[in-house]
């Protein structure tokens, strides 16, 4: 269960650093 919560979290760093990358405008 913790590693879940671990791997989420990772994937929504990689998610932040996207949005940076690629604005949604």
């Amino acid at each position: 269960m913790r590693l879940r919560v671990l791997v989420f979290t990772l994937q929504e760093k990689k998610r932040e650093k996207e949005r940076r990358k690629y604005p949604k405008n």
